[in-house]
């Protein structure tokens, strides 16, 4: 059988099972399917699409060391499986951002992209200014500010981050801040150990889906 690609449209071209008998001319059968065409876009409708996350954030000049950001996102498929998250540091000057690739579904960059920036906010600050903060009532968002957050987990799995978060900062609070590159690895492997805990210590599909669908290791 040989299969033809055309526009919108797949043609087969079949040979019967005869044989060539005298010199007579071979028969064939041709079959034409019709495709669904796609639409056409306008340059509006594609530029409309582009856009369609598009995103800009400006700080005042002396709030902060970065004068604006733009972001974009755009999926290959969906739901989308990658996540981006921007953030400003609420007791020391800095900015962080952070790209995450995800694998297996959504369910882990979605995860991370939120959590992991608040433990390397936690485990870069000095220890005295996190032992204020841990006097007052805190919780994982006392860290940062974030831009174009728009969702946050469901109160179920909330909190269980929660306690994970405050177990991990208690942790680091009685020890002395090390490098701050030290600081940020040890903030990246203490959220990879919780995930895997949380799983295994939590009968919920969305720990499990998290863990299962990509580990930070």
């Amino acid at each position: 059988m040989l299969t033809l690609l055309l526009r919108n449209s797949v043609v087969c071209v079949r040979q019967p099972n005869c044989s060539n008998v005298g010199g007579a001319v071979r028969q064939f059968r041709v079959t034409i399917r019709q495709e669904a065409q796609l639409p056409n876009l306008s340059a509006y409708d594609v530029n409309l699409i582009l856009r369609e996350n598009e995103y800009l954030q400006t700080f005042p000049e002396d709030d902060s060391i970065v004068r604006s950001y733009e972001s974009n996102q755009l999926s290959s498929n969906k739901p989308c499986e990658d996540s981006r998250t921007e953030a400003t540091f609420l007791h020391k000057s800095g900015f962080i951002c952070g790209v995450f690739d995800g694998h297996g579904g959504p369910a882990c960059s979605q995860v991370i992209s939120k959590r992991l920036l608040r433990y390397v906010a936690a485990g870069v600050i000095d220890r005295r200014t996190l032992k204020e903060v841990i006097a007052k009532d805190y919780n994982s968002q006392s860290f940062l500010k974030c831009h174009n957050d728009k969702a946050d987990f469901v109160a179920e799995i909330k909190n269980i981050y929660e306690h994970s978060f405050k177990d991990y900062v208690h942790t680091i609070s009685s020890q002395a801040v090390e490098d701050i590159a030290l600081e940020i690895t040890n903030a990246f492997m203490r959220l990879d150990e919780d995930l895997s805990r949380e799983a295994l210590n939590h009968t919920n599909m969305r720990t499990m889906s998290v863990a299962m669908s990509g580990l930070l290791k």
